[in-house]
């Protein structure tokens, strides 16, 4: 019999998943399950915002370079 990787409980035979981190060899039991896909979300959702952050301020930078050309330009169109 295997053992909960997570809490140690006794598995049975057709009982526990696969850890969805550590892979096949390693079982757990189905509360565990849960707690590990809940911790598993929470980073996905950190790792997202944390990304759509890097995002919008490269976007920002990006804006802030071609309205400062743009001043730039107007500036020497009317100096002509």
């Amino acid at each position: 019999m295997k053992k909960c990787y997570e809490c140690g409980k006794e598995l049975k035979f057709w009982e526990g998943y696969h850890h969805p981190t550590l892979g096949l060899k390693t079982l757990v039991c189905s509360k565990c399950f849960i707690k590990v896909e809940k911790s598993m979300e929470k980073y996905r959702n950190f790792i997202i915002s944390e990304l759509i952050q890097e995002e919008l301020k490269s976007n920002k930078n990006i804006l802030d370079i071609k309205l400062k050309f743009f001043k730039w330009w107007n500036n020497i169109k009317t100096m002509r």
